[in-house]
């Protein structure tokens, strides 16, 4: 990316970054350009599946429809950041051009920028009708290898900015602390709400069970109630009987992240960019 801002030279206002199998809805750049009018420096847009035609990818448009739902929508309510994806995204094109040539990032390189953003006064705008079509990953095979590098990389900026986000909080930046923190401390989901049923079957038969299973029930309500009502369909229900089976990879891959984030971990896809 550093490489095309440096030969596109610098006369432009904004920029969009996609990924090579991206399409965007046929308005989209009349859409971002009327929200970069309205005074946004820097928008996310979202990004819906393009494919549905494997359980891992109906999975993988779940997971990311649920954190629009809880760190977009819920984090942009809350006055906070709605965090960055890698792709869909739409920036004044000066300071961005800038921020980019001052990072080295190989692995979650998103993570890093939105800290960089919110650091030069940029935090990012969530536009929930904006759309990008994004293809969602086919297999299980390569799902771990995009977990791995996203776990790796999480972990990686908790390290580097832990510091500088514990700091934030005494200044009661909670932005900032909640980026840098908050969204990089927590385990992904998945792992998080499969530990918490595993926690909660032991303590039934030890005898804590009533506060486990409370906390077990909400956060399946939550991960619930955050899915949009157009994912409720026969693929869904078919896709949760697959979801141990996710759980199980994922709590694997926690202990194959050593320099994951050191490499660039390519995502194969199989849909032809054209479709």
């Amino acid at each position: 990316m550093n490489e095309a801002l440096r030969e596109v030279g610098d006369d432009f206002d904004y920029c969009v970054i996609l990924d090579a199998d991206n399409v965007m809805e046929p308005d989209f750049l009349s859409k971002v350009n009327y929200l970069h009018s309205l005074g946004y420096r820097s928008i996310q847009a979202t990004r819906a599946p393009k494919n549905a035609d494997s359980t891992m990818a109906v999975l993988d448009g779940i997971s990311e429809a649920i954190n629009y739902s809880i760190i977009s929508k819920g984090g942009t309510a809350l006055g906070l950041s709605p965090g960055v994806k890698g792709s869909g995204v739409s920036f004044e094109f000066a300071p961005i051009k800038r921020i980019f040539a001052e990072m080295n990032s190989v692995g979650g390189f998103d993570r890093e920028l939105e800290l960089k953003l919110i650091e030069n006064n940029m935090k990012i705008y969530f536009s929930s009708n904006t759309y990008v079509m994004d293809e969602k990953v086919g297999s299980m095979e390569v799902f771990k290898k995009q977990r791995t590098r996203w776990i790796s990389s999480q972990f990686f900026y908790l390290r580097k900015y832990f510091w500088k986000g514990m700091g934030s909080l005494l200044k009661f930046d909670l932005v900032y602390f909640n980026s840098a923190i908050l969204r990089n401390i927590q385990l992904p989901r998945l792992i998080n709400i499969g530990l918490l049923g595993v926690v909660t079957a032991i303590m039934i038969f030890v005898g804590y069970w009533p506060l486990w299973i409370a906390l077990f029930l909400t956060n399946c309500f939550i991960i619930l109630f955050s899915i949009p009502g157009r994912f409720y369909n026969k693929q869904l229900f078919r896709a949760f009987l697959e979801v141990p089976s996710v759980f199980l990879n994922m709590f694997l891959i926690l202990f194959k992240l050593k320099n994951a984030n050191k490499k660039f971990i390519h995502t194969p896809h199989n849909t032809p960019n054209n479709q």
